[in-house]
């Protein structure tokens, strides 16, 4: 998951979330000086959507790629 597919106002926010938290920790992550730092917030923010089940994948593939030697 990247930081703006659920950040708040962004395109790729499909679901429409609006939470201050998980916006919080995007502007974290911008200002973060490390890749540690920035890994971290992204591990948080997916438990945190992981937790609230904001939406069920069905998992239903919509294109199929065949390949053969």
């Amino acid at each position: 998951m990247k930081f703006t597919n659920i950040q708040t106002g962004t395109a790729q926010n499909l679901l429409m979330v609006s939470y201050s938290v998980f916006d919080a920790s995007y502007t974290k992550a911008m200002s973060a000086t490390s890749a540690d730092v920035v890994k971290q917030l992204l591990r948080d923010a997916n438990e945190y959507v992981a937790r609230r089940h904001f939406t069920i994948s069905l998992l239903q593939p919509t294109q199929y790629s065949l390949n053969q030697p």
